[in-house]
């Protein structure tokens, strides 16, 4: 984990509200999310082969996620790779590469809490969505 995306969670100050340390925690989890898009979305390497890589690419004569052969209705081969970091991960057709989606949610874990620790996160989201108490919010999810 980059050291800038390490969460430093302290006491909050008698004037930070009620909800001071969780609205920090939750705030910074969205400003990372965001930062995550962002990069996602602009950032595009080329594809990086080593020779290994690059004689398997040459060699195929089928898509490796479809295992259909390349031709017009499927289009040409092309080198599916990731674009954060360049890695190659398969020669494919260029509709299975174009079809290849990544995820859009980011999976947030909460390890090792008690459910007094989770008390507050709750108490948050009830307050933020305008809920009564927990019971309420439980309900409607």
């Amino acid at each position: 984990v980059p050291r800038e995306h390490l969460l430093k969670l302290q006491r909050t100050t008698h004037d930070s509200g009620e909800f001071g340390l969780v609205e920090f925690f939750i705030r910074s989890l969205l400003a990372l999310a965001k930062e995550y898009r962002l990069w996602r979305m602009w950032t595009n390497l080329p594809c990086q082969m080593d020779a290994e890589e690059q004689r398997r690419f040459d060699q195929a004569e089928a898509c490796e996620i479809c295992g259909g052969s390349f031709d017009l209705k499927r289009g040409r081969k092309v080198a599916h790779h990731e674009h954060g970091t360049g890695r190659f991960l398969a020669a494919a057709c260029n509709r299975c590469n174009l079809g290849v989606r990544m995820p859009t949610g980011i999976p947030v874990y909460f390890h090792n809490g008690s459910s007094y620790d989770f008390h507050y996160i709750l108490r948050l989201l009830e307050h933020e969505k305008g809920y009564l108490d927990h019971q309420d919010y439980l309900e409607r999810l």
